[in-house]
This record gives C-alpha cells, structure tokens and sequence, in this order.
C-alpha cells in the first residue's frame, strides 16, 4: 500500500480518488502518524507532500531511511521553486499537469506496484470493471464496489480488516461501515447470479476475504 502524507488532506481529495481508481489503494495521513502507520500496515512506498510542510518531509525522510535504508522508495511533491535536499527516488513538482500520473509512475517503476488483472481460474478482476469474469461468465461491477473487491482480492488469502477497507476503498472518507457492508452484499448479490456461494466472506470482528477456493 501507499502511504500519502499530507497536512492538507482537502487539497489531494481529487488526486487520491484518482488513484484509488488506478487501482493504487493508499493511506492518507498527516506527518505526525506517519512513521506509526508504517510501523503497523503494510507499506510498499510513500509520498510525502512537501509543499508547505518541507521541514516535516526533511524529519520524515530521514526517519524512513534511518529505519528503511534499503526498502522504502519514496517520493516528495515540492514546490516550483523550491530545491530540496531529500534522499529520495523521485521529486514530484507541484505544478505538473498531472499529479495522479507522476505518483502512478513513481508506483510502478519504485513501489513495484502494479495494476494489471488480477486473475485466477475462477475470477478475474480486470482493469476495467466491465471486463472483470467470474466462474468463466461476465461480471461487471460500478467503480466503488471494483474498487473494494479488487482490495480484498490483493489482500488475499490475509483477511482485509473492515477499518482498513473504509481507509483504502473510501479515502475521501465519507462511508460508514454499514455502507461497505451493502456495498459488499450488492457484489455477492451480484455474484449469486453466477454462483449460489458468497463470493466475499465476513470474518466476524475481523474483516473480509474472498471465500475458499478463489484463489486455486
């Protein structure tokens, strides 16, 4: 996952609704929590937004490769004119026409992140989600629910835990969990069409995973 850091969440709202949509899922935090959120989730790369807060990024960076050297790539947005002395895999400016790219880029060539179908024999979890497949047949799905069942399937066969899925599949932060757990229903709803079994299963008080068998 990506950790973005920011004291100006309102700011990116857009840029990270884009690039949940990429398929990147990410936290969104401020400086203060950013280094116990690494500590305890499970972080592939981190973004850190620079532009009013370089003297954070300065600590921040520093504190990632004091106790990362050699596995956190990470990437600092900073102001047009501003040159920062970071030790760091990309330099982001702010004033690029398309942020969401820069950091989905930086995801794919640093982060080893990668947006490709997720597949297996019996279901296939596409880019586009009218071209998604399940048990051979066609399986669409609006964005939000893709967006979910893409996350429970990367995290698979490790159970998502419910609050994390609101934090990846919801970062503008605005649903509840009674909202995923529909959200949830209407994708095994829609799956029961094709298959009597639930396609998503609730470990009650721990979160969801894809049921047995998926995955085989």
């Amino acid at each position: 996952m990506l950790l973005f850091v920011t004291e100006d969440r309102g700011r990116h709202s857009e840029t990270v609704k884009r690039l949940v949509k990429h398929g990147i899922f990410l936290y969104v935090c401020p400086y203060e929590t950013a280094e116990f959120l690494c500590r305890k989730k499970d972080i592939g790369g981190v973004v850190m937004d620079c532009v009013a807060a370089l003297r954070n990024g300065e600590k921040l960076c520093a504190a990632f490769r004091r106790d990362y050297p050699d596995e956190m790539p990470i990437a600092a947005i900073a102001a047009t004119e501003s040159i920062p002395d970071l030790l760091i895999d990309r330099l982001i400016r702010e004033g690029k026409d398309d942020l969401v790219e820069e950091i989905y880029d930086f995801c794919v060539k640093n982060c080893g992140w990668s947006t490709a179908s997720l597949s297996t024999f019996r279901l296939t979890v596409d880019e586009d989600p009218q071209k998604n497949l399940y048990m051979g047949y066609p399986f669409p799905l609006p964005t939000r629910a893709q967006n979910i069942l893409r996350c429970v399937f990367y995290r698979s066969p490790k159970t998502t835990p419910t609050d994390d899925l609101l934090t990846l599949c919801f970062p503008e932060g605005t649903q509840s969990v009674d909202n995923l757990a529909t959200q949830i229903r209407k994708i095994n709803l829609r799956a029961k069409q094709i298959d009597p079994r639930p396609l998503i299963i609730n470990e009650y008080g721990k979160g969801y995973r894809l049921r047995d068998g998926i995955l085989n």
